[in-house]
């Protein structure tokens, strides 16, 4: 009786111990740390003229970024060349953020797809709970090690959205800059007002509000100056170059805020996905105003505006589109 115990013991063991090698190296994660559970994408379930439309920009990048002398050494080890890509592990997502394109909603979205919330709850939060939530909730890239970063970087579905960078500087100017309960003014609008306005009122030193657009970009301007500047300026106003590497990292779909809804649920439906990317207002509300705020400036620091970011322009075929007259 003994015996015949200590058999059916052994037996146990091996079974379990057989359970578990094939689960942590074959079952789940094929010697990939597990990350065979991911969806695979889906590219048939997309319509063939937008994968079409895709791939044109995508070729067009490309041949842009060989014009301007890239695509450039990648330096995966470098943290600071990555802190703008965001994962999902569940359906094998690389999310580059760019900020004033998007990006609190898929956000908001990547909330859910990594079950850290229900739709409503994630669709519910605010503009500032859903940075933070994201900071706690959703693992950047920069948190895996090198053999990590590399794995996602060569077989998740990279996306990245862009929209004409003339635009997104006044879209950040008019979120951070002219909203008067915005934290920015509290540090960057009373440095900007200290620096750039002569004799400026007590208020406005105590607040950090009433900062004009010619004020702003004179900041910018001056920020950006140095390679140092340009790298490590404020994300809302850096170049797509240094947030996202898109001449470097082989993007496999370069989404435009113009077809930002058809885009975004385009991605969804290729892992899989039923929800949908939240509906908004498709005129951009910023290009309406853009030649207002442009027009408070002289030509001449317009064309050094262009000229800072003219590589984002062109590698995503935008031109110079400002109206002074």
């Amino acid at each position: 009786m003994q015996t015949r115990r200590v058999c059916l013991i052994a037996v146990f063991c091996i079974c379990i111990t057989s359970i578990l090698h094939l689960v942590f190296n074959n079952g789940v994660g094929d010697s990939h740390d597990g990350l065979s559970c991911m969806k695979t994408t889906k590219w048939d379930a997309v319509p063939e003229h937008w994968k079409l439309e895709n791939n044109r920009r995508k070729q067009y990048a490309k041949e842009m970024c060989r014009s301007f002398g890239i695509p450039k050494p990648f330096n995966i080890s470098d943290i600071g060349q990555i802190t703008q890509l965001y994962v999902d592990d569940r359906h094998g997502l690389l999310f580059c953020e760019v900020p004033k394109v998007g990006c609190t909603n898929w956000k908001k979205l990547l909330l859910y797809l990594t079950h850290n919330y229900n739709y409503t709850e994630a669709m519910s939060l605010s503009q500032e709970d859903v940075h933070m939530r994201v900071l706690s909730f959703v693992t950047p890239l920069a948190r895996f090690n090198e053999y990590g970063r590399k794995y996602r970087l060569q077989n998740y579905l990279k996306f990245m959205m862009v929209r004409h960078p003339m635009e997104r500087v006044v879209s950040a100017y008019v979120d951070k800059l002219e909203d008067d309960h915005d934290p920015y003014l509290l540090w960057l609008g009373k440095r900007i007002l200290k620096k750039y306005r002569k004799n400026p009122s007590e208020d406005a030193l105590k607040t950090g509000r009433s900062v004009t657009f010619q004020e702003f970009i004179n900041y910018l301007l001056d920020e950006t100056k140095t390679k140092w500047g340009k790298k490590n300026i404020d994300i809302h106003w850096r170049t797509y170059d240094n947030l996202c590497h898109p001449c470097s990292i082989d993007y496999d779909v370069i989404g435009k805020y113009e077809t930002l809804e058809t885009d975004s649920n385009n991605i969804l439906d290729m892992i899989g996905s039923q929800i949908r990317y939240p509906s908004f207002n498709k005129s951009s509300k910023t290009a309406t105003f853009m030649d207002k705020y442009y027009k408070q400036l002289s030509p001449g620091i317009v064309q050094k505006i262009w000229e800072l970011y003219r590589r984002d322009a062109e590698i995503y075929g935008y031109d110079y589109s400002v109206k002074q007259n």
